[in-house]
C-alpha cells in the first residue's frame, strides 16, 4: 500500500494524532494532521488549510492561508480548466454554477443548466451576485477570499496535468481515488507512447500547432510551443517545428515575436490577452521562456516550409473568417484561406500529403484533452500513424467527418462519472487494436 493510501486510511480513522505526514508531489505538497491538512500549490503559490467538517478551525500558519471545510459540498467552477477533474470524480451534483454553462463543452453540464440545477456565470448575473460569494470557486485569475486558483493545464506538462487531479481531490477527501485514476491514466499514456515508438518513422515528421489571429489591424500566424503540446508531439513519435531555425532564417524578414506565458487563441481573438513580460518586438530572446510565437501572415509559406503535419487552432469565430463558416465544419479550403495558402502550394508537405487537422471533431479539446492525456496522445499518434486508432477530438479537414456538437439531450445520467474515451492499451505488438474500450475511472 502506498504512503498516500496509508495516510488517507489513518486520516479517515483519526489515528494520526498530532503527527504530521507529508505527501510531496511535483506541484502540490500535502501535510496531513489528525483533523486537517495543509495543501500548498507551488504553481499558484497558494496554501490551503482544509479541515474536516464538524471539527474546530485550526490556527493559521500564515496570514495568507485560506481555510475551507472539507469535503466541499457546494462549489463554483468559473474556469473550465477545473471542470473535467470535478466530473471525473462524479461530483457534478456539488456544482452550484459554471462559467458559461449554457455553452460548456459537456452535455451533462448543459443538461443540469437546462434543468435549472446549476447556474451560469455571467448570464444569470443577479443570481450569481447573490450566490457566488457563498461557494468556494475554482478560477484561473481571481484572488478573492473564496477562490481556489487554478491554471490552464496546457501550460503544464503531461505529468503535471495528472498532478492537478490529485490537487482537486484534496478538497473532497478523494486522494486515494485520484491516485488510482492518475496511475491508470499515466500507465495507459506510457503504453501508447511505447507502442508508437515500436513503429517510429524516420525522419520524424514535423508538427506545428498553429493559429491565425488579428490584432491592431494586422494578421498573424502563431506557433504554440506549450509544454503539453511538446509532450504529446514528441511522445507520439514526431518533432516540433524548429523555432530557433525559423528565427535564424527569418531575421531579415518582418515578424513579431511574443514572449509571454501561454494564452488561448480565443482570448487573442477577443483582444483581451495581456503580455506578461514583453510587448511585440522584432528582437528574439531565446533565453526567455516563451510558449507562443507570432509572425506576420505574409511569411506563412517560409515559416511552415518544413512542416509535415499542421494542427490548426484558429478560433472558429475569428473575425471575418468565422462569419463565413460559423455553424458548419471548416473545410481544407477554409483553413488554407486563413494562412493565405491554397491547394497549389504543394511544396508544403502538409498540403501535398493532406495532413491538416483541427481540434473540432467534438467539442472540448481545450477543456478535456489536457485532463485525459492518454486520450489526447492517441489523437496525435493517429496523425503520425494513420489508422492507429479512432480520433476523439481531432479531425482531418480533408475528410468528410462532421463536427459533433454538444447537446444537453446527449447526457443520459448527469450523476455518472465522466468517462475517459481512451482505448485501454496493451503491450507493444503492432497497431492492431480490437474494439475501443473506455478506460474505467475507479
Amino acid at each position: 500500500m502506498s504512503l498516500l493510501s496509508v495516510v488517507t486510511l489513518l486520516l479517515a480513522c483519526g489515528f494520526l494524532g498530532s503527527l504530521a505526514k507529508q505527501v510531496d508531489r511535483n506541484s502540490t505538497q500535502v501535510e496531513y494532521h489528525s483533523d486537517h491538512k495543509y495543501v500548498h500549490n507551488r504553481i499558484t503559490n497558494q496554501t490551503f488549510v482544509l479541515y474536516q467538517r464538524d471539527t474546530p478551525k485550526p490556527q493559521p500558519a500564515s496570514p495568507r492561508d485560506l481555510f475551507f471545510e472539507v469535503p466541499l459540498n457546494g462549489i463554483g467552477v468559473k474556469s473550465l480548466s477545473a471542470l473535467p477533474f470535478i466530473e471525473m470524480f462524479g461530483l457534478r451534483d456539488r456544482i452550484a454554477y459554471v462559467g458559461w454553462a449554457h455553452s460548456a463543452p459537456s452535455s451533462c453540464i448543459q443538461r443540469l443548466y437546462r434543468d435549472r440545477k446549476i447556474s451560469s456565470f455571467p448570464q444569470d448575473f443577479l443570481y450569481s451576485m447573490n450566490t457566488v460569494g457563498d461557494y468556494p470557486t475554482f478560477d484561473e485569475s481571481s484572488f478573492e477570499e473564496k477562490t481556489i486558483q487554478t491554471q490552464r493545464s496546457e501550460d503544464s506538462d503531461v505529468q503535471e496535468s495528472a498532478e492537478w487531479l490529485r490537487f482537486y481531490a484534496t478538497f473532497f477527501n478523494l486522494e486515494e481515488k485520484a491516485a488510482v485514476i492518475a496511475r491508470d491514466m499515466m500507465h495507459n499514456y506510457h503504453c501508447i507512447k511505447e507502442r508508437a515508438a515500436t513503429n517510429a518513422k524516420y525522419p520524424k515528421p514535423v508538427i506545428a500547432w498553429t493559429g491565425v489571429f488579428e490584432r491592431n489591424g494586422e494578421t498573424y500566424i502563431e506557433i504554440s510551443m506549450t509544454p503539453y503540446k511538446v509532450n504529446l508531439t514528441t511522445d507520439a513519435g514526431a518533432t516540433m517545428i524548429d523555432i530557433d531555425s525559423i528565427h535564424a532564417t527569418q531575421k531579415n524578414n518582418s515578424r513579431t515575436t511574443y514572449g509571454y506565458a501561454a494564452v488561448d487563441l480565443q482570448r487573442m481573438a477577443e483582444g483581451s490577452l495581456s503580455f506578461t513580460d514583453m510587448e511585440p518586438t522584432d528582437v528574439y530572446h531565446p533565453e526567455r521562456t516563451a510558449s507562443l510565437f507570432a509572425y506576420k501572415i505574409a511569411d506563412a509559406r517560409e515559416v511552415l516550409k518544413d512542416v509535415d503535419i499542421l494542427i490548426d487552432e484558429t478560433s472558429h469565430d475569428l473575425g471575418r473568417f468565422g462569419r463565413l463558416t460559423f455553424g458548419r465544419s471548416l473545410t481544407a479550403e477554409n483553413v488554407l484561406n486563413f494562412y493565405r495558402l491554397n491547394e497549389s502550394d504543394t511544396q508544403l508537405n502538409f498540403i501535398k500529403n493532406k495532413a491538416i487537422f483541427r481540434e473540432d471533431r467534438s467539442s472540448g479539446w481545450g477543456t478535456y484533452a489536457t485532463a485525459m492525456p492518454d486520450a489526447a496522445l492517441e489523437d496525435v499518434v493517429n496523425m503520425v500513424h494513420p489508422g492507429f486508432n479512432q480520433f476523439h477530438w481531432m479531425r482531418n479537414v480533408y475528410s468528410d467527418q462532421e463536427v459533433i456538437g454538444v447537446r444537453s439531450t446527449s447526457c443520459e445520467d448527469p450523476e455518472a462519472k465522466l468517462a475517459n474515451p481512451a482505448t485501454i492499451c496493451h503491450e507493444p505488438n503492432g497497431f492492431v487494436i480490437g474494439s475501443p474500450r473506455q478506460l474505467p475511472l475507479q
